[in-house]
């Protein structure tokens, strides 16, 4: 018979915080710098295998904008 899968939840786990603060101001560059962000975070993947399943990117914008981009699993 097939074991069923479990989901363990740990006690503690760091979660991955990066700042960014970046002085771009066309607006196109900084659409094309926040796209090869993303591409670079999709590509990143998760290890199903270890917590967390949780990436946060804070980028802080000349203007005193921010964005924030949380990614998960």
């Amino acid at each position: 018979s097939k074991e069923e899968p479990k989901q363990m939840v740990e006690d503690e786990a760091l979660i991955n915080f990066k700042i960014y603060r970046w002085n771009i101001n066309e607006e196109k560059k900084m659409d094309e710098r926040l796209d090869l962000l993303l591409a670079e975070d999709r590509k990143a993947g998760f290890d199903l295998n270890k917590a967390p399943l949780l990436r946060v990117m804070v980028i802080q914008l000349e203007n005193n904008n921010f964005i924030v981009v949380i990614t998960l699993h």
